[in-house]
């Protein structure tokens, strides 16, 4: 009787270790399949925030510290005036206005924001030749281009997304707000990314929180008559470019107009000698990035319907 006990004892402890086993072991698999889903979740975002704009690297997304397309030298590092450029106190340019939306669009967090900061530094307008009347800022301008957009990450060398909304937001909108003021708000809200720049959804983001209207358009056949007719309807487009005249890596620029001949003028928050000049519309499709996230890499910006 006691072995036919021991007997069924032995028995229970084998299939009772056997069950925790088998247990044990589904529940390692699910931990893997779990750490696996996570590291390549982590791989996509990864492929994408290597896209982000204005990259300081090389082809193969190694960092270089520098881009070859930024000019810093003091010839053209800006000082506040240019012969080409109107007023630069913000005083109504002649022929040209200065567009209002009202205050009250933005998000409740970006007027408590704007509530905390003092009066913008001043930009420069830039009219005529077809194109919208722009408030324009260079990210390399002597006062804040050694400024920090996040970490060590300079906003001369990082902050050409945050620039370039804030070329938009003055333009389109009765907020001044600087390249120094646009980059606090961006880091701020998550879209800096350490030595790589800003999350393309910075681009529609921002000027949705702002209260402007944004439209994404993929690199297409479509894209051509989409931007055409963005310009010609007096909108803003904010394009993410690709390896090119523009950058060696990625860089936003906003495009501004069209001139009679159909030339694309452009506002580059890194170069004023690219500012000046006028360009194929085609040469702006082909240079841009093939692909963007939040629907880019050319986003569509106005004032909203409301108004």
């Amino acid at each position: 009787m006691k072995k036919s006990r021991s007997k069924r004892f032995c028995i229970l402890a084998v299939c009772m270790t056997m069950l925790f086993m088998t247990t044990g072991c589904n529940r390692l698999k699910e931990t893997n399949a779990k750490e696996e889903k996570m590291a390549f979740a982590m791989q996509q975002e990864h492929q994408i925030v290597d896209q982000i704009a204005f990259p300081d690297s090389d082809d193969n997304n190694n960092p270089t510290g520098t881009d070859p397309n930024i000019d810093t030298s003091n010839e053209n590092n800006p000082t506040g005036t240019d012969p080409n450029i109107s007023d630069p106190n913000g005083v109504t340019p002649t022929g040209g206005s200065i567009p209002a939306t009202s205050y009250e669009n933005v998000t409740e967090s970006v007027a408590a924001f704007l509530s905390t900061l003092p009066l913008a530094q001043e930009g420069n307008w830039v009219t005529g030749d077809g194109g919208l009347d722009t408030y324009f800022y260079l990210q390399i301008d002597e006062r804040w281009a050694e400024k920090y957009y996040g970490g060590t990450d300079t906003i001369a060398k990082y902050a050409c997304g945050p620039t370039c909304m804030s070329i938009v937001i003055s333009s389109l909108t009765d907020i001044r707000i600087d390249p120094v003021q646009m980059s606090t708000w961006a880091k701020n809200n998550g879209y800096w990314f350490d030595k790589s720049g800003s999350l393309h959804s910075l681009i529609p983001d921002a000027a949705k929180a702002f209260g402007l209207q944004a439209e994404g358009v993929e690199n297409t056949a479509q894209a051509s008559a989409k931007l055409k007719k963005a310009l010609e309807d007096g909108k803003f487009v904010v394009a993410l470019m690709g390896k090119g005249q523009f950058t060696q890596s990625g860089h936003f620029i906003v495009l501004r107009g069209l001139t009679e001949d159909g030339k694309v003028l452009v506002a580059d928050p890194a170069s004023q000698d690219r500012t000046d000049k006028t360009w194929e519309l085609s040469t702006i499709i082909e240079e841009a990035k093939t692909w963007a996230a939040a629907n880019g890499p050319f986003w569509i910006i106005s004032k909203t319907t409301s108004e």
